[in-house]
């Protein structure tokens, strides 16, 4: 009886530190995912220096492994990989409450002649 109790105890404790561990490491994850997404959005408004234009083309392609493609009126900007800045800017263009309807009723009308004529959406 002694000795279950005992024994209860130490595992109790062994169960504290390990949450203990577990919760350093998700906030050192947490942290990381952060600063990673922070940074490849400072990348990808440094893509943006001078006010858009009206006339101005962008595309945007999500690759496989959170991969993001820009280009602004034909010329490609560097790749960058994140998988939140992709989710992010699909959702602002995409979404229930996109930053333009008309964009993306464009958006989803060039996607669905693409898909039709079974070419690319972008060229």
């Amino acid at each position: 009886d002694r000795r279950g109790r005992a024994w209860q105890r130490q595992r109790a404790r062994q169960r504290q530190r390990e949450q203990c561990k577990c919760r350093q490491h998700g906030e050192a994850l947490i942290s990381y995912e952060q600063k990673a997404a922070n940074d490849a959005l400072a990348k990808f408004r440094g893509y943006f220096k001078d006010p858009a234009k009206e006339d101005q083309v962008l595309e945007f392609t999500w690759l496989p492994g959170g991969r993001l493609l820009t280009t602004i009126d034909g010329k490609p900007a560097p790749e960058i990989k994140n998988e939140h800045l992709c989710r992010a800017l699909f959702h602002v263009y995409l979404g229930d409450d996109p930053i333009s309807e008309d964009g993306k009723e464009n958006i989803l009308k060039g996607l669905d002649a693409a898909l039709k004529a079974g070419k690319p959406a972008s060229k």
